[in-house]
C-alpha cells in the first residue's frame, strides 16, 4: 500500500488520487499481481526498444564525461540495491535475482 499511498499524496489538493508511471523489470512483474489485488487501475504502454537503446548510449556518454553524474550514478546504484535488500516483497524484489552490471548500467 506504500506505492498507491505515495501517488495518491503527489494529487493532494486536487482529488485525492493520482497517475503515476512505473518501469518495471521482467523480474519484477509480480508487483502488477499486488497492484490488481488492490484494485488500482492499470494500463500498460509499449514503447520501441530502439529508441530507448539510443537514450542508454547517449547517457552512459554524457555520465562517462562528467565527474558528478558518476558520484550521482554510483550513489543511485547502491540506494537501488539496498532497496532491494530491504523491500518486505522478497518474491518479487530478491536482490539474489538482480544481475548487478545490468541493474550499474
Amino acid at each position: 500500500m506504500e506505492y498507491i499511498h505515495c501517488v495518491r499524496r503527489t494529487a493532494r489538493g486536487e482529488s485525492q488520487s493520482g497517475n503515476a508511471l512505473l518501469f518495471l523489470r521482467p523480474e519484477e512483474l509480480g508487483f502488477l499481481r499486488y497492484l490488481k489485488h488492490a484494485r488500482v487501475p492499470l494500463q500498460e504502454y509499449a514503447f520501441n526498444w530502439n529508441r530507448i537503446a539510443y537514450v542508454q548510449n547517449q547517457l552512459e556518454n554524457l555520465v562517462t564525461k562528467n565527474y558528478f553524474l558518476q558520484i550521482a550514478a554510483k550513489a543511485a546504484f547502491k540506494a537501488c540495491v539496498r532497496a532491494y535488500k530491504s523491500h518486505h516483497m522478497k518474491k518479487v524484489y530478491d536482490v539474489s535475482n538482480l544481475d548487478l552490471k545490468t541493474v550499474a548500467k
